[in-house]
């Protein structure tokens, strides 16, 4: 772990060495540990240690439009300012464009094809997306109602009204 962490260019002395170790067992299951080192951050998440940069310890900072205009019709894929792209699958392009703005803390989504709104929180879990990842990961809004998670899925009305099953936005990180 020491070597690990040494190789990313930051150092971990023995005090900080038996936090992780000894947090790392009595941690709640699917409750995320840190630990600030320098510029870099040790977290345990799901049974795996990762190491990222410390500014994304604070998940609460606000998230900037993703691109200028604000719209996107699908036509092309978009490369994202946090890092990353989306891309539209099972279509063309869409006939409005949609918007991304911040994520909420909390919220709910219906994709289609499922019964009842769920948690953004737990659906993201359930995609093993790490607790730190969540706060950017990127929501698409159509007239300010949320319509895409990708990766997850699009609304019913959102399939209906392209007139095509299986629409999905696809969100791949840099």
């Amino acid at each position: 772990l020491r070597r690990w962490v040494t190789d990313h260019g930051s150092q971990l002395s023995s005090d900080a060495l038996a936090r992780v170790l000894n947090d790392w067992p009595k941690r709640a299951e699917g409750k995320e540990i840190a630990h600030a080192l320098g510029s870099l951050c040790v977290r345990q998440w799901g049974g795996t240690l990762y190491l990222t940069p410390r500014q994304h310890a604070d998940t609460t900072e606000a998230i900037a439009p993703c691109f200028e205009s604000g719209l996107w019709t699908g036509s092309e894929p978009l490369a994202l300012t946090e890092g990353g792209t989306i891309r539209l699958l099972g279509a063309s392009a869409l006939d409005a464009p949609l918007q991304r703005v911040e994520r909420a803390a909390a919220g709910r989504f219906k994709p289609a094809g499922h019964g009842h709104h769920r948690s953004l929180q737990t659906m993201l879990h359930r995609l093993g997306i790490p607790p730190w990842e969540r706060a950017a990961w990127p929501l698409i809004y159509l007239n300010n109602t949320l319509v895409c998670v990708p990766n997850i899925g699009v609304v019913h009305h959102l399939q209906t009204q392209i007139d095509q099953e299986g629409l999905s936005v696809c969100f791949q990180k840099s």
